[in-house]
């Protein structure tokens, strides 16, 4: 991993966070966080972001934001797929951690998609 790649990607939370609010979105916690899951194990999520649905604007869609920065050079599909899967995998043990709801009650209201 290049020593500037957490650097990159705080740049680009920062920058999408700032998009996204411009956009209407609210940030529900700071950014790079570390969240209690349902496993005991704490998570790392680089941004955590709730909108209203335009279709159901009563209901509201929650987002986990994880920033990612690769060599065009060096990707494989393997290593996306493998992201992903452990992406789905973390989200699914955030969504069902009491102490996680607890911590950030304002998730409870939406919908959390992944």
């Amino acid at each position: 991993m290049p020593e500037d790649q957490g650097v990159n990607g705080g740049r680009w939370t920062d920058e999408v966070s700032r998009l996204f609010k411009k956009a209407g979105w609210e940030k529900i916690a700071d950014s790079n966080i570390d969240v209690p899951s349902v496993d005991g194990h704490q998570h790392g999520i680089d941004a955590l972001f709730c909108y209203e649905d335009g279709f159901n604007p009563k209901m509201k869609q929650g987002v986990f934001l994880e920033a990612k920065r690769y060599s065009v050079d060096s990707f494989q599909k393997k290593k996306l797929n493998d992201w992903v899967h452990k992406l789905d995998e973390k989200i699914r043990k955030l969504r069902a951690s009491q102490e996680f709801l607890e911590t950030y009650p304002h998730i409870t209201d939406v919908k959390l998609v992944n």
